[in-house]
């Protein structure tokens, strides 16, 4: 295959997606949006707290490690 030809392979997934993604904006309740942004949030704090855990450990060993 030249890549002429693996360029113009690589144009139909996005033209595939091109063509549905109109479909994805479908009128949605505002409280659906709503309870999105709410997960959203929640989900977000989540991570945060998670990554501030996985920072203390990484800390804790580090500094255990140099005493």
């Amino acid at each position: 295959m030249t890549r002429q030809t693996l360029r113009r392979l690589a144009l139909v997934p996005a033209a595939v997606m091109a063509s549905i993604s109109p479909m994805a904006f479908a009128a949605i309740d505002s409280s659906v949006t709503s309870e999105l942004a709410t997960a959203k949030t929640d989900v977000l704090a989540l991570g945060a707290l998670v990554f501030a855990i996985a920072i203390g450990i990484v800390l804790y060993k580090w500094f255990k490690r140099a005493l």
